[in-house]
């Protein structure tokens, strides 16, 4: 009887076991995540963090209600994933939290003008790269990171994900025209990759523009192009601060500055920054004795104002701590209040400091067409002699 009992059991337990091996394993539970961007920039509302730490493409830090965090003008996804035309911004170095200002710069090589400095080529030095790097690196611009400064991406051919700058074949390192003549257009389509457009700015390194011109440059006012031309000066001992500081102002004007910053009254002792043709090649005055100290820098707009009507020489540049400086070269600190144009035109004004980095506009793909197809053009001063 207990033996059959026992039976029972093992076949029940078995039919048990059966029963239970027949049952389907349970689904894990799905975790869809939310497919809402709702600003656009190809990244999704949950990967947007908002707490101004990048940590990856899902935990990007970003805003999930602004498509352009930092304001640089690159939309937060193609900063973070690369742009849909293939343009891989992060391997170029981008940040959404922090501001980018991309640049290819391809070059000439000659022999233009071999009785003064035979063979040179334009090419930017690493030298005058990492100068211009600095000072945007040094910029007191602030970022949704809590950092300062923008972050210079410079492109002229230096390799890994910087091969789009190159040497571009010419026979005498001179183009006819500038920006908007015959010849810059067409090397710009030849070299700048389409996929390019609209996030790197186009610098043209060349002996001459306009043919036979002497200006150490041009540039597009809130526009991407610009042309250095500083011919031999490449050669010279301080090349590397004339290349840095004339990319830079030009740059300047890409990003909206005038050469008097905020209007266009130039030469003016007390606007303390390299659009300045003042200081353009000297580098900003850091002494207030209204000479330039060799600092390449934008103005941050701190000096007082100089009525040329009523100029008090004791006060210099920089107010009644001075130093004083004697403005109309009578060889004394005149006691009393004098009238005298010291800009160079010959005009009375009242002349202004500028704070040029908080007023530099980022303009990129997302800026609208107008703005960027209707660029002012500005040629620039000759080179230094």
């Amino acid at each position: 009887m207990s033996g059959r009992l026992v039976r029972g059991a093992v076949v029940v337990t078995a039919m048990v076991l059966m029963a239970v091996a027949c049952v389907p394993p349970a689904e894990p539970p799905v975790t869809t995540v939310p497919q809402t961007d709702t600003d656009g920039d190809r990244l999704l509302d949950v990967y947007e963090t908002n707490s101004g730490v990048y940590v990856s493409a899902t935990d990007t830090g970003t805003d999930p209600l602004v498509a352009d965090t930092d304001g640089d003008g690159i939309s937060d996804g193609d900063e973070v994933l690369g742009t849909t035309a293939g343009l891989n911004l992060p391997a170029m170095g981008t940040d959404p939290l922090k501001k980018d200002l991309i640049v290819e710069f391809d070059w000439f090589d000659s022999n233009a003008e071999p009785e003064v400095c035979g063979p040179h080529s334009q090419r930017p030095t690493p030298a005058s790269i990492a100068r211009a790097t600095e000072a945007f690196s040094s910029a007191p611009v602030p970022n949704p990171d809590g950092s300062t400064g923008i972050n210079f991406i410079a492109d002229y051919g230096q390799g890994g994900a910087f091969t789009g700058g190159n040497l571009v074949a010419d026979a005498d390192g001179v183009i006819a025209g500038g920006i908007d003549g015959p010849d810059f257009p067409d090397i710009k389509a030849a070299n700048l990759t389409e996929n390019r457009n609209g996030y790197v700015h186009y610098a043209l390194n060349v002996h001459r523009f306009n043919t036979n011109g002497n200006s150490s440059g041009q540039a597009e006012r809130l526009g991407d192009d610009l042309i250095i031309s500083l011919r031999c000066f490449v050669t010279e001992p301080d090349a590397d601060q004339d290349v840095a500081n004339t990319i830079v102002h030009e740059l300047g004007h890409n990003l909206g500055l005038a050469h008097g910053g905020g209007d266009e009254l130039n030469w003016k002792p007390n606007y303390n920054s390299v659009m300045n043709y003042r200081f353009q090649f000297a580098g900003i005055d850091t002494d207030c004795d209204g000479v330039g100290d060799g600092v390449l820098d934008f103005s941050t707009g701190e000096r007082p104002p100089l009525d040329e009507y009523h100029l008090v020489e004791a006060h210099g540049v920089c107010g009644p701590e001075g130093p004083a400086i004697d403005w109309n070269w009578n060889e004394v600190i005149d006691p009393e209040p004098i009238a005298v144009s010291i800009n160079g035109d010959e005009v009375g004004d009242v002349l202004h400091d500028h704070d040029d980095w908080s007023a530099i506009q980022f303009i990129g793909i997302s800026s609208g067409a107008a703005l960027r197809s209707m660029p002012e053009l500005i040629t620039e001063q000759p080179v230094p002699e």
